[in-house]
């Protein structure tokens, strides 16, 4: 478990006035790892952190959280096979922008010889191609749309 705390603070002149900038973040990282049996293994990471900014040292308004964690699955199914799971979470939700929240998964085979491994990985299985965010205010609303990469498959031999 790590808890940490970043101040970054700067200083811009915009139009003849002095604006003091300071950006406060907050962040809890829980890690962990469990062996269920010697063939079964979880990995679970975490970030979750709150940003926040004050301008010329007044009070943060609003504190804007991000949470991004991961959980890896490792399955030994024979002495020579095994599997791999790896599903992940992207959350945030600033102000007067829609909440954002991704969901990606992966699944991955491995085939051991004596002198090869053969690696089956599918990427991104739920083919999430697109990242939607659209923004509100008094006078308009705007979307703005980010390309992912979509579902790979790939096969790969290690000598």
């Amino acid at each position: 478990m790590q808890l940490t705390y970043a101040r970054n603070a700067s200083t811009l002149e915009q139009q003849g006035a002095t604006i003091d900038y300071t950006d406060h973040s907050f962040t809890l990282s829980p890690s962990l790892k469990w062996n269920a049996r010697r063939n079964l293994n979880f990995d679970y990471v975490a970030s979750l952190s709150y940003t926040g900014v004050s301008i010329d040292r007044s009070a943060v308004d609003r504190y804007i959280p991000f949470l991004d964690h991961r959980l890896y699955t490792y399955w030994g199914l024979t002495p020579r096979l095994s599997l791999t799971t790896t599903l992940q979470h992207y959350y945030t939700q600033a102000p007067d922008i829609s909440a954002t929240n991704l969901f990606f998964a992966d699944l991955g085979l491995r085939f051991s010889f004596p002198h090869m491994t053969v690696s089956l990985d599918w990427t991104n299985l739920l083919n999430r191609r697109t990242y939607v965010v659209t923004g509100y205010n008094a006078i308009n609303t705007y979307t703005r749309t980010d390309r992912l990469r979509p579902s790979e498959f790939l096969i790969s031999f290690r000598f």
